[in-house]
């Protein structure tokens, strides 16, 4: 496997000049990382681990053909950066792995012993056919310095081997090991349900068995004030407002085979009627404001294969594209990345594949490509290749349609991007990076635009059946504690330039949000969105950058 990635190597180095020097450093410290990243894993994840990575390192050959040079380097520099900070953790998950089967299997001999020990015999006394093997082995042994402890009753052999436990006589659980022992998904305010955290993302386990039939796996409502200075020109910058998340699922269990039913539901406040209508492109921007009081987020129906690893879905599904690994606060998910609220959709409607064999996850959707019901007969192919654990992950998407929308107001609708994250402890570090082809396929009159149109001035068209690229990044950080969740980021968006000199400025958003746990299911949070501003956008009016949200939410 490492002779096929060098080959790999060389030919990209051989067949392609070198247009950048720490393009090629990156890929030289990422083949000389890959041995030792490979050695900390079990004997049976090698094969798969390595035959992605040298995947990776094929398709990474066709992005640097094809697509911008600075893209692929980040991305080599963000996988260089995680085999580094994981190589120690995958050498000591593989010795703790197998001492913690060691402790496993010594105190079961231990309890064994002990019980049988004390049951009487037939004969009457001890049980004679278990005699200690030494003085070490008998508990009432006056030799027997050490005490013994057992493991905790509600610890299973599952959750050992995915925990950090000592080998050690006494058992003392770090905080990150102490997250799966109690069953729950953060370590910030268990008890609110984290529905934009994509919790589905992880990869394929057993589902418990008191998980089955139907129940609300969540639900919260929030009520909060926000000001978005960017609309200004709208006369709707400002509002309080409330919003409700509904999460009910039924799973049902036949064998290997685990059905499900699964719908995410939002309740929202309608926006006011009295906008400001009075020129073109104001009334451009009306479907922006026409917000559903029910929305369906997602409903899909699913079949998983637990013994073969894969899994289909067909409905409304969350985009198997990057990975998003922030909290949001809003229905309309406004405190995202510039590549989340402008680049990446955060729902499909088609079918999903998914095999995921751990640590490899492949997705391949089939999908409508926009928003809600397709307009044209086009169907758009996406797709995320990776390799994933509890504590990192490592990805490549890609989405190609040949545009959303009927003829006259085709869009097009391309994008690939690049995905990592790693944990240490209470903190997380992600990051994605994207180039995305946008624009009117024809010369269609922006203002004429009725459906949802961007604020960036992205619906413009470039020329007849040309498409107008753009690459952007960002970086986040999350911290999570027993009470306070912090989380900021910062990114970059550079769109081709055309010559319209609204379109091709380039935006920079920092987004920094907190939140305070109250009670175990409640919450209070604020933020804010800090971007590119100071230059003439809608109606002549001066951008102002900054959005501002606060609000209060009791979750179940």
């Amino acid at each position: 496997m490492r002779i096929i990635t060098y080959i790999i190597v060389i030919l990209q180095f051989t067949s392609i000049s070198v247009e950048a020097v720490i393009h090629d450093l990156t890929h030289i410290m990422f083949l000389l990382g890959m041995p030792f990243f490979l050695g900390g894993l079990k004997p049976r994840d090698r094969i798969a681990t390595g035959e992605t990575m040298c995947g990776l390192l094929g398709l990474s050959l066709l992005i640097r053909w094809y697509l911008s040079h600075r893209i692929l380097s980040i991305f080599t520099l963000v996988m260089c950066v995680v085999i580094v900070s994981t190589y120690g953790t995958m050498r000591s998950h593989a010795a703790v792995r197998s001492g913690s089967q060691r402790i496993i299997d010594d105190s079961d001999l231990l309890r064994t012993a002990s019980v049988n020990s004390d049951l009487p015999s037939e004969k009457g006394g001890a049980n004679p056919e278990i005699p200690p093997k030494n003085a070490a082995d008998n508990p009432s042994s006056p030799e027997s310095t050490s005490p013994i402890q057992t493991l905790p009753q509600n610890l299973s052999e599952e959750s050992t081997e995915s925990s950090d436990l000592s080998s050690s006589t006494t058992y003392v659980l770090p905080p990150f090991a102490e997250r799966f022992v109690a069953g729950g998904s953060t370590f910030f305010n268990t008890g609110v349900p984290t529905a934009y955290q994509q919790t589905h993302y992880q990869l394929g386990r057993r589902v418990p068995t008191d998980q089955m039939g139907l129940s609300m796996e969540s639900a919260l409502v929030r009520g909060y004030y926000l000001n978005d200075q960017r609309i200004q020109w709208t006369g709707m910058e400002a509002t309080f407002g409330a919003e409700s998340i509904v999460t009910p699922v039924y799973r049902h269990r036949d064998g290997d085979w685990v059905s499900t039913i699964k719908g995410e539901f939002y309740l929202n406040l309608p926006f006011e009627k009295n906008r400001f209508y009075d020129d073109p492109e104001r009334r451009s921007y009306a479907a922006n404001w026409e917000r559903e009081t029910f929305e369906i987020s997602q409903l899909y129906v699913g079949m998983r294969n637990e013994a073969y690893d894969c899994e289909v879905q067909i409905g409304k599904i969350w985009t198997p594209f990057g990975r998003f690994e922030e909290r949001l606060y809003t229905n309309q998910r406004l405190d995202a990345p510039f590549l989340r609220t402008e680049v990446i959709p955060w729902r499909e409607i088609g079918v999903l594949l998914r095999y995921d064999p751990k640590p490899f996850v492949l997705d391949v959707g089939i999908v409508n490509g926009g928003h809600d019901l397709d307009t044209n007969s086009s169907k758009a192919l996406v797709s995320r290749v990776g390799l994933e654990s509890e504590r990192w992950q490592v990805g490549i998407s890609v989405k190609v349609q040949d545009g959303i929308g009927s003829e006259d107001q085709k869009t097009y609708n391309n994008v690939c991007g690049m995905d990592a994250s790693v944990r240490m402890g209470r903190w997380k570090f992600a990051s994605e990076v994207c180039y995305d082809q946008h624009g009117l396929y024809h010369d269609y009159d922006p203002n004429q635009i009725f459906w949802q149109k961007s604020i960036y001035y992205r619906d413009v068209n470039k020329a007849e059946h040309e498409a107008i690229g753009g690459w952007g990044w960002y970086l986040t950080s999350i911290y999570e504690g027993n009470s306070w969740y912090l989380s900021g980021s910062y990114g970059m968006y550079t769109p081709e330039k055309i010559g319209n000199i609204q379109h091709d400025r380039a935006i920079n958003r920092g987004i920094v949000k907190a939140a305070y746990c109250i009670t175990p299911q409640s919450q209070f949070y604020s933020g804010i969105i800090l971007e590119t501003d100071g230059f003439i956008a809608q109606c002549d009016r001066l951008r102002d950058g900054t959005t501002a949200i606060s609000g209060f939410e009791i979750g179940f």
